[in-house]
């Protein structure tokens, strides 16, 4: 937008002619994802005479037709801030095209994203509402978008939702995902992959739609996809958990040597995290994807690409798949302490971590004891499955910390965290200091024993089976006393 009006269609239409192939007196796009009809509808339209350059340059391409005049095309990226992009939309709403109202969403978008001004502005529930027209005209207008712009406006609009919480009103994604259905066809491999990325972040789940796309997916080459567009099919399709998914992740995970050239060659660290763990969420084995995957891994660690959550949710998936793959656990481990990952880790990261290593019997006692140091002071930020998890993991690697069992014991009573536990979450924190055998928390126990209480009919025979162990071998008689008595 930044070129004028007639370079601006000289240029799109010198990169379009490429794009044209002429079967039988006809032309076409060669991906089918474009209509010559709505392109000079959009582009053209009554206004001030185009030039004889640009008349010439268009006869061929369109054919022989009536002098048409330019569109005035709108000074849509000039705005500097959302609100001028809303006043521009509100004086021309009526004349706007759908490209242009496609347009307008891109800019509202990168301008929240870059400035955080913006982005606290609409985070605010009256400010949200001055985008309520655009939101009308767009679920108007959506039939004519077009396959690109509905692509590009769905995947703006879910970053919305996903940075400011912007509440969207279910007709305007039910008019997306009618075009989605309708056009699905002709969106590229690339607008394929960020419409499930964005249907996904807004929580969309419509089976008929998700089901399309794992159609139009199925259809194509794994080659036809960058390892972005991979990673956020896979992705997408395990955040919804759609039916569909299966057979999508076998299609993936077997598409053999081209798929092993893109792990190799173009996944970054964050493409690997989000490919293991979509598999793990909907506890797909694919143990030949993941010995690909972890000697990937293995070479890009060494290199330092990788943050801390990205190695916690890697360890994470190979031990929900219950994949060994002991070199890369180990490399995990000498990354983490050497490179001082450690202190990234966020509560989750920890859990997520030390759950895995137990899970998989895979010995790390340095590592361990470092990430105890990290935790201690950490306890109350932790939600209580992170720190069942946590205390659960320790105690099923045998590694005992006395120091962080006793923080544990010291916050969850004095914070009465422990009414927040789930019924297992309880029982394997009591299994978990039976285990190790700390004595030095009796509050803690009776804390336990407290929660459990009114709520033992919740317990699966295994908790309860647990507990009764647990407090028999601390020998700790909990108070109340009537807890055993009703197991």
């Amino acid at each position: 937008l930044s070129l004028s009006p007639r370079k601006e269609w000289n240029t799109f239409l010198t990169s379009e002619k490429q794009n044209l192939v002429q079967p039988q007196g006809k032309m076409i796009r060669q991906d089918n994802s474009l209509k010559l009809k709505a392109i000079k509808m959009d582009v053209f339209e009554e206004g001030n005479s185009i030039d004889e350059e640009t008349r010439k340059s268009t006869s061929d391409w369109f054919g022989k037709s009536e002098p048409v005049k330019a569109k005035r095309w709108l000074p849509i990226n000039d705005c500097n801030s959302v609100l001028e992009v809303i006043k521009l939309h509100r004086g021309e709403r009526h004349g706007m095209s759908p490209t242009e109202l496609s347009f307008c969403w891109n800019r509202v978008t990168k301008l929240i994203v870059l400035d955080k001004r913006e982005r606290h502005y609409f985070t605010i529930k009256h400010n949200q509402d001055h985008l309520q027209s655009m939101l009308e005209d767009t679920t108007k207008a959506m039939r004519k978008f077009g396959p690109a712009n509905v692509a590009a406006t769905c995947h703006k609009l879910a970053k919305l939702v996903k940075i400011c919480k912007l509440p969207i009103n279910s007709s305007v994604w039910d008019a997306v995902e009618l075009e989605i259905i309708k056009q699905s066809s002709f969106l590229s491999p690339m607008e394929i992959s960020s419409t499930v990325w964005a249907l996904a972040t807004a929580k969309r789940t419509s089976p008929a739609v998700w089901q399309k796309l794992a159609d139009v997916i199925l259809s194509k080459e794994i080659n036809e996809f960058n390892s972005q567009g991979i990673s956020n099919i896979l992705w997408g399709f395990a955040k919804v958990r759609h039916g569909a998914s299966r057979k999508l992740f076998d299609y993936i995970a077997n598409a053999g040597t081209p798929l092993s050239t893109i792990i190799e060659n173009e996944f970054s660290s964050q493409e690997i995290a989000n490919t293991v763990w979509a598999y793990a969420t909907i506890n797909h084995r694919s143990p030949k994807l993941f010995e690909e995957i972890a000697k990937v891994t293995v070479e890009q660690l060494n290199d330092g690409e990788f943050y801390a959550r990205e190695l916690a949710n890697i360890a994470w998936a190979y031990a929900k798949t219950g994949t060994r793959s002991p070199k890369l656990f180990d490399t995990i481990a000498e990354v983490a302490m050497s490179q001082d990952l450690l202190d990234n880790f966020n509560p989750q990261n920890i859990a997520n971590t030390v759950w895995a290593y137990a899970k998989l019997g895979h010995a790390s006692p340095e590592l361990f004891d470092e990430i105890a140091e990290v935790a201690i002071p950490r306890i109350n930020e932790f939600w209580s499955q992170g720190i069942a998890n946590t205390v659960w993991a320790f105690a099923k690697a045998g590694h005992a910390s006395p120091d962080l069992f006793d923080e544990v014991g010291k916050v969850c009573v004095e914070s009465s965290r422990i009414k927040d536990f789930k019924p297992q979450e309880l029982s394997n924190t009591v299994w978990a200091y039976a285990t190790l055998k700390h004595k030095s928390s009796p509050a803690l126990l009776n804390e336990i024993a407290s929660a459990s209480l009114p709520r033992i009919h919740q317990f699966k025979s295994q908790g309860l089976a647990n507990m009764v162990w647990a407090y028999a071998t601390l020998n700790h008689h909990p108070t109340p006393t009537a807890l055993l008595d009703k197991i």
